[in-house]
C-alpha cells in the first residue's frame, strides 16, 4: 500500500493561490464516475431463451498461446500469474503433441468481460495496461470551472481502470480512479508549477460491484485524495476487502492516511481498521483471505520511531471477533478451517501453522 501513499498527510502544495477561490480552498471536488472504454452488446432473444451456459465474468490480462507448427490452434485468457500457472500445470498434465508449443503472452489492452447463459459477451470494459502506453483509460485536457478556481481553467482529467473477479466468475470488483491537475496555461503558470505537484487539484477512487451481468450492485467511492487497491474478493464473491491510501493534498481531519475496508455482497460494511487517523496504523498490507471469506489477514505497524510496532491481524468475519499478533507475518495459506500458514519476514525463519479457530471462534 506503500505506493499509493505520498510524504505525509499534510504533503502536496496548494494550486497557485491566484487561482483558488478565496474562500473554502479545501472544497472537496465531486468527481464523477466514467463508463469511458465499456461496450455493450445487443442480445439475442431467441438465444437468451434456450440457455447452454451459466453466465460468467472473464478477466483477460494475459494468454497462455498454444502453437502447433507455428500456427495458434488454442488462446486460453486468464487474469492473473496464479490463473496462468494452474492452466500451465494442467497443459502439462494432459501433455502436448508433437510440434505443439506454449507461450506466455500479456495482453496490451486488457479486458474484462461478461458473457451470458448463451456464451456471447454482453458487455466489455477496457482496464489499464501499467507499464504501458495503455495505463490510463483517458488522460483529456479541457478547460472547465472547477469548485477549487477561480474561474474555468485547463484542466487535465486521468482515468485509470483495474478489476479483480471471484474465482466462480459470478461477481467483479471494478476500481476507477480519476485524478485532476491543473494544466499550465501561461509562462508563469508552467513556471510556477514546474517540478512541484502545486498543480494538483485532487483524487478520488470509485469500487464498484458486479454481478455476472455487468450490472453494478453497489459503489463506494474513497475520500478525497485518498485511492483504493490491494482488492480481495472471496471464490463465491460473497466478502470483499480493499485497502484505500492517502496520494496528496487535504485530507478530512480525522480520516486515516490508511484504512482497511471489507463489505459483504449487499455493499453492507463488515469491518474497518482504523477507526481515526491518531490510532498511527501505516505500511498497511492486505495479506490474504480464505476462499468462503471467512477469515482475513492484514499486516502493518502502529505508531513511528521507538514507539512503532508492528502487527499482523486476523478477522473473522462470521464471529466479528479480531486477534492481533506482535509479528509481521506473510500469510501464505489461509483456510476456512481456520488453518492458517505463516512466514516470517526472515525467510531463515521459514513458516509455521496457527489455528485461528483457538482466537477467533469457529
Amino acid at each position: 500500500m506503500g505506493m499509493l501513499l505520498g510524504s505525509g498527510l499534510a504533503g502536496g502544495k496548494e494550486p497557485a493561490q491566484e487561482l483558488l477561490q478565496a474562500e473554502k480552498p479545501q472544497t472537496e471536488v465531486q468527481l464523477e464516475a466514467n463508463v469511458e472504454g465499456e461496450v455493450v452488446y445487443p442480445q439475442d432473444k431467441m438465444e437468451m431463451a434456450h440457455p447452454t451456459h451459466s453466465p460468467k465474468i472473464v478477466l483477460e490480462k494475459m494468454a497462455i498461446v498454444v502453437t502447433k507448427n507455428d500456427k495458434e490452434i488454442k488462446k486460453i485468457f486468464v487474469k492473473d500469474t496464479e490463473e496462468c500457472s494452474e492452466v500451465l500445470d494442467e497443459l502439462k498434465k494432459k501433455g502436448l503433441e508433437k510440434d505443439e508449443k506454449v507461450e506466455v503472452e500479456e495482453i496490451k489492452s486488457p479486458k474484462i468481460k461478461f458473457v451470458n447463459e448463451s456464451g456471447k459477451v454482453i458487455k466489455e470494459i477496457l482496464l489499464s495496461n501499467p507499464g504501458s502506453d495503455k495505463w490510463a483509460i483517458h488522460i483529456k485536457n479541457a478547460k472547465k470551472p472547477h469548485p477549487r478556481l477561480k474561474e474555468p481553467h485547463l484542466i487535465e482529467e486521468v482515468l485509470t481502470r483495474d478489476a479483480v473477479v471471484s474465482k466462480n466468475k459470478t461477481n467483479a470488483v471494478i476500481i476507477e480512479t480519476i485524478s485532476e491537475a491543473l494544466v499550465p496555461e501561461t509562462e508563469e503558470e508552467e513556471k510556477a508549477m514546474d517540478g512541484t505537484d502545486a498543480g494538483f487539484l485532487g483524487t478520488k477512487s470509485f469500487i464498484k460491484y458486479l454481478d455476472a451481468f455487468g450490472n453494478i450492485i453497489w459503489e463506494k467511492q474513497t475520500p478525497q485524495n485518498m485511492v483504493a487497491g490491494s482488492v480481495k474478493i472471496s471464490d463465491d464473491g460473497e466478502v470483499i476487502a480493499f485497502l484505500q491510501g492517502y496520494v496528496m493534498g487535504g485530507l478530512a481531519e480525522e480520516e486515516p492516511g490508511e484504512k482497511l475496508l471489507v463489505y459483504n455482497k449487499k455493499g453492507q460494511e463488515l469491518f474497518k481498521l482504523p477507526d481515526k487517523r491518531e490510532d498511527n496504523y501505516h505500511n498497511l498490507r492486505l495479506e490474504n483471505i480464505s476462499p468462503s471469506g471467512k477469515y482475513l489477514g492484514v499486516a502493518g505497524s502502529i505508531g513511528y520511531g521507538k514507539g512503532r510496532k508492528d502487527f499482523t491481524l486476523f478477522y473473522n468475519t462470521q464471529t466479528k471477533k479480531f486477534w492481533s499478533t506482535n509479528e509481521n507475518y506473510r500469510v501464505v495459506n489461509l483456510m476456512d478451517n481456520g488453518q492458517c500458514r505463516v512466514g516470517y519476514r526472515d525467510a531463515k525463519k521459514g513458516t509455521k501453522w496457527i489455528n485461528l479457530k483457538e482466537y477467533l471462534g469457529d
